[in-house]
């Protein structure tokens, strides 16, 4: 362990590294921007981050470096050790392994807990027998039991160097005092018992910052000594804010130090929580987690606004920070402060539309690790949005409690269903508002007439424009107060601030009572004769003569398996129908038989208008089915199979009446005899055969039923199947990778309902005794054994198939014997357990382990002994030979030949997975030569993960020599 930690850095050297200096361009830019907002009043929804800050990435990760930047902790939370500014092992002891790594950049309030791994541990406390906490100084170090020993420095102006790290580093000294830095350092024992993955993950609970609080008359901004501890939300942000040293470098004279203070004052606000545990009570916002200086100020500032649901503005040189709570307006505007005509977005785009918030905080319960909260829905907005939720994510990295975390994400779910934006040209009277003042619209006058009645707007922006002369131009978003209660959990059923008291002129009625319908009455015949499936489309006719009179029904259809976002018809997947708006029934002729669609239809008028803009009132249905012909085609009338010298099974047929909207044909097979077309099995698992004949080498050798029936476009199959019997010979084999004959090898399976008879036979067991015999027994004339019943069926398993690598192969398995054979597998790629699937039917399959069970049954009477005589196994795969010729193994290594020594050496494949053989012939040697075959899985040379053969060549002396060899290699090859 003192080896791999040698190098020493100091402590000293590093806290330089941990002022980035850029307070005042991030001033500047934020003057620029004008506001910077949370997640309250953002209109525009962000796209999922998929990397997550480096607060949360490397929060608990431990790293070595010496510019790495440092972190800033606001309120309670985990953080990493990070850097190790210095590891070093003691010279006079090197099972002691000495580090320190700084948990903040400035001082702190506290250091609680240190984790190794996840395993909480207390200052001065006992924890447990396990950590045996034992010798501690109260509040400073622990000692477990004498495996680790911690001590903690809290950052302070004027803290000294640590006094046990001076006595016992020669690299550490007086001068190593880690001024402004929170650090722990630690002494870890060599204990392999205790270490086995080698250092732990080490990382500290931490009460970070002291920050200053406008409230507090006691306090000084210039003083930081008279600065408190305090996780308030308003007073984290404005730590922030002003820094110079790693935040924005705001002066306090560019501070609204009283919108600050209402912050403060709202973040404090108690909140019922809505459950019993722990207290029916919580404030309302608060900020704990931990920022890295080296991520982007802006992004910074973003996510500390999100523990408050705020936002940040900067106007008439001052920066004012707002809490996500409602202000209740002491204004109102109206026709008469108009400088201009309004503009009206009466909704968000469809685009940035959602119904339901989910995200992540920092779970205190779960080691501080980012946890999912519980999502927020609303069935009205799901309603409205047409019956599907759309979700919005957002991530809390500074809440560190479940029901805040939801507080937060139903006030953003709600605020977002408060969409209507206004451009409002005010006259000079309003230039007494400011930018997040709320306001009350007043517009039910004639020739200003929107519905407003007192409607609450807040105010998000403010600019003059060159064509609005003597005004401002406002920025207005609508606003409610009920969007930001908290009811314990209960979601509003109700739009708390309708859009408007008067009826919408737009309101365009949809088509009602609409139907979709498909299947043989919808069928039509297309120019070439064959039969095409339609969707017929019926509704009743809007009552609207703008719609019934010039204007037109609108149907969009799409196939549901290209589509997407099933409420985003926004791709070339969607194509769009229009009929006049007087009929009432269409049809889609370019739809294809089984395939599901996506169908909905709303009104137009000539002027553009249309029943609804964004979704929730178009009629629809989702996963339509075209149903085509479902007539049933004729059975072919001829089937034939023969085997060809090659052994190749042909199957053949004729079919003179087939259907014009033939698909193709299905072909079954049935180890025995049978005329049930749903107890067999495909012989072809996928798809359909659309000739005549058909050539397959997929059966072993043995006594099949086949049948086949037709099928059309529609999927339907002939009403009967035309059966055959055959016996077939062995097939045609590629390459077989593994054979076996049971018998030979003494069945080493398992047998199960039977016994291997003195003739290496397996025969089924009696299942009754002398006393199940009915007096007189005498009379009897069968022999003993057919006295009495067998038990039935007879088992047999064989053993795990090892093929020492995946590969893909055909199973052919032959048993003979008496009964009937019902042969199924199981296969599994080598994990644990080696076999991981459930037995099934035999099926060309990808695996490296195989086991096979076959189950005889009489099928005809109890009394019918069953047996297995042979079972011949053949895993049939493709296999590939690679040759080597003329090799000299005295010769210099190439890229497939290693020399080990004299007569000693290494082949290795080209293209194979696995060496299944492998073999060589020596060239004109002397008598006495033998070789010898070492190893076919040795390990390659100069190339981790391939396999070579190992051979060794023998003089008549016995002795290792060189010869030119002929080599060859055979297995399964490369996928």
């Amino acid at each position: 362990m003192g080896e791999v930690f040698s190098a020493a850095v100091s402590i000293a050297a590093i806290a330089a590294s941990f002022i980035p200096g850029v307070g005042p361009f991030i001033a500047a830019g934020l003057a620029a921007i004008g506001i910077v907002g949370g997640l309250l009043f953002a209109q525009k929804p962000k796209s999922p981050k998929v990397d997550l800050p480096s607060t949360a990435r490397d929060r608990i990760q431990n790293i070595r470096s010496s510019t790495d930047s440092h972190v800033v902790v606001y309120g309670t939370a985990r953080v990493a050790a990070r850097p190790w500014v210095f590891a070093e092992s003691n010279l006079s002891d090197d099972r002691l392994l000495h580090l320190v790594g700084p948990v903040a950049g400035h001082e702190v309030e506290d250091i609680t807990h240190v984790l190794f791994d996840d395993d909480l541990l207390a200052y001065g406390t006992d924890i447990d027998e396990s950590t045996s906490i034992v010798g501690a100084v109260a509040g400073t170090r622990f000692d477990i039991a004498g495996r680790a020993l911690v001590f903690k420095h809290l950052g302070a102006d004027d803290q000294d160097a640590n006094s046990t790290a001076v006595a016992a580093l020669s690299n550490w000294t007086s001068a190593h005092r880690g001024r402004g830095i929170a650090y722990i350092y630690i002494q870890l024992s060599y204990d392999k018992t205790a270490y086995q993955n080698g250092v732990p993950k080490i990382s500290a609970i931490v009460q970070g910052r002291k920050v200053w609080d406008p409230r507090d008359g006691d306090q000084s901004f210039d003083d930081p000594s008279t600065h408190i501890f305090s996780n308030n939300w308003a007073l984290c942000v404005l730590d922030y804010l002003t820094n110079a040293s790693f935040g924005l470098g705001a002066k306090l004279d560019e501070i609204d130090t009283a919108s600050f203070i209402a912050a403060a004052n709202v973040s404090d606000e108690l909140v019922e929580t809505g459950s019993d545990s722990p207290s029916e009570f919580q404030v309302r916002y608060t900020c704990d987690g931990v920022i890295d200086t080296a991520d982007d100020p802006l992004d910074i500032m973003e996510r500390l606004l999100s523990g408050g649901a705020g936002a940040l503005s900067y106007s008439q040189g001052k920066y004012h920070l707002f809490a996500g709570a409602f202000v209740t307006p002491t204004r109102t505007l109206t026709a008469d402060d108009l400088a201009g005509e309004l503009e009206v977005q009466p909704k968000l785009p469809r685009a940035q539309l959602f119904n339901a918030v989910r995200g992540t905080f920092v779970n205190p319960d779960d080691n501080y690790q980012p946890t999912d909260f519980p999502p927020r829905t609303n069935s009205l907005y799901e309603t409205q949005d047409g019956g599907f939720q759309i979700f919005r994510d957002i991530e809390l990295p500074f809440t560190q409690d479940n029901i805040r975390a939801q507080r937060i994400a139903e006030l953003v779910l709600r605020k977002s269903r408060q969409g209507i934006t206004v451009k409002f040209p005010a006259k000079l009277t309003a230039l007494n508002l400011a930018v997040f003042d709320t306001v009350r619209l007043t517009l039910n006058e004639t020739g200003a007439d929107l519905g407003w009645d007192g409607k609450v707007f807040r105010v998000l922006g403010m600019e003059f424009s060159e064509g609005l002369q003597d005004g401002v131009l406002l920025t207005l978003q609508e606003d409610d107060a009920s969007s930001y209660e908290w009811d314990g959990g209960q979601v509003l059923s109700f739009d708390p601030a309708p859009d408007t008291i008067l009826p919408n002129p737009f309101d365009i009625p949809a088509p009602t009572n609409v139907s979709f319908e498909s299947g043989d009455a919808q069928l039509f015949v297309a120019g070439d004769g064959t039969v095409r499936p339609r969707v017929k489309i019926a509704w009743s006719a809007p009552q609207n003569v703008f719609v019934t009179q010039g204007g037109e029904i609108e149907i969009q259809y799409r196939d549901s398996a290209l589509g997407g976002n099933p409420l985003d018809w926004g791709d070339g997947n969607t194509q769009t129908k229009l009929v006049r708006g007087e009929l009432t029934v269409a049809h889609l002729t370019d739809v294809e038989d089984g395939a599901t669609y996506d169908i909905r239809l709303r009104s137009r008028t000539r002027i553009g208008a249309v029943s609804d803009g964004d979704d929730a009132d178009w009629q629809r249905t989702f996963q339509h089915v075209v149903v085509g012909k479902t007539a049933k085609p004729t059975t072919p009338d001829t089937f034939t199979v023969a085997r060809l010298a090659d052994g190749t099974r042909r199957f053949s047929w004729t079919h003179p009446d087939a259907p014009l909207d033939l698909k193709g044909y299905r072909i079954k097979w049935f180890s025995g005899t049978t005329s049930d077309w749903d107890a067999m099995t495909r012989l072809h698992p996928t798809g359909v055969l659309t000739e005549s004949p058909y050539e397959t080498n997929e059966l072993a050798a043995g006594t099949y039923s086949f049948a086949i029936k037709a099928v059309d476009t529609s999927d339907n199959e002939s009403e009967d199947a035309l059966f055959i019997q055959a016996t077939l010979g062995n097939p045609r084999l590629r390459e077989a990778l593994a054979q076996r004959l049971e018998h030979d090898l003494g069945w080493p399976g398992t047998v199960t309902n039977g016994r291997v008879d003195n003739k290496n036979i397996l025969r089924s067991d009696q299942a009754g005794s002398w006393d199940s015999l009915t007096d007189p027994w005498d009379s009897y004339t069968e022999s003993w054994e057919d006295l009495l019943p067998h038990k039935d069926p007879l088992i047999y398993e064989t053993p795990e198939i090892d093929l020492s690598i995946a590969a893909t192969f055909t199973p052919l398995i032959t048993p003979e014997g008496i009964g009937n054979a019902t042969i199924e597998m199981r296969t599994g790629g080598g994990g644990s357990p080696q076999i991981d699937t459930a037995y099934r039917p035999l099926e060309t399959v990808t695996a490296r382990f195989v086991q096979f069970r076959i189950q005889m049954s009489s099928g005809v009477s109890p009394q019918t002994k069953t047996s297995i005589e042979q079972l011949t196994i053949i895993l049939d795969g493709e296999t590939l030979i690679e040759e080597f010729e003329d090799l000299d193994t005295s010769g210099a290594d190439t890229e497939v030949f290693e020399r080990i020594a004299a007569g000693h050496f290494r082949i290795a494949p080209r293209d194979l997975v696995a060496i299944t053989f492998a073999d060589i012939v020596l060239q004109n040697v002397g008598p006495g030569f033998t070789k010898e075959l070492i190893s076919k899985s040795a390990a390659a040379f100069g190339s981790p993960g391939r396999l070579a053969a190992e051979f060794k060549i023998y003089n008549g002396s016995g002795v290792l020599a060189d010869a030119t060899i002929d080599a060859q290699l055979k297995g399964p090859k490369t996928p």
